[in-house]
């Protein structure tokens, strides 16, 4: 099993990707840091927005290795939320961590 968590590189996706991390630790299973670019960024920031992206989710895989658990990192490009679920569905993800646009993790 593996828990997925989506970022958006805010702080309040930060502290939800320290209680994913938390999580993943708990349980003795990997964490996948997920960040969804909309299409219309990268149709008009083309590579540079993607690697900055991925330069960053290596940044807070790396942050959240220090905690001692297994972490990787998909960066996908689409609709966040259907991009997300389709992602869930197919890698077969049990727990997804989520931040609501409240700020409120859901899970």
């Amino acid at each position: 099993m593996t828990i997925a968590c989506a970022t958006n590189f805010s702080d309040d996706a930060r502290r939800a990707c320290d209680i994913a991390a938390l999580l993943a630790r708990r349980m003795n299973v990997p964490l996948c840091l997920v960040h969804v670019l909309a299409g219309n960024l990268v149709r008009t920031f083309g590579d540079s927005i993607c690697e900055t992206a991925q330069a960053t989710l290596r940044d807070e895989c790396d942050r959240l290795r220090t905690t001692g658990i297994q972490v990787d990192s998909v960066l996908l490009t689409g609709e966040p939320e259907e991009e997300l679920r389709d992602l869930v569905a197919k890698r077969g993800f049990q727990w997804a961590v989520n931040l609501s646009p409240t700020g409120v993790v859901d899970e």
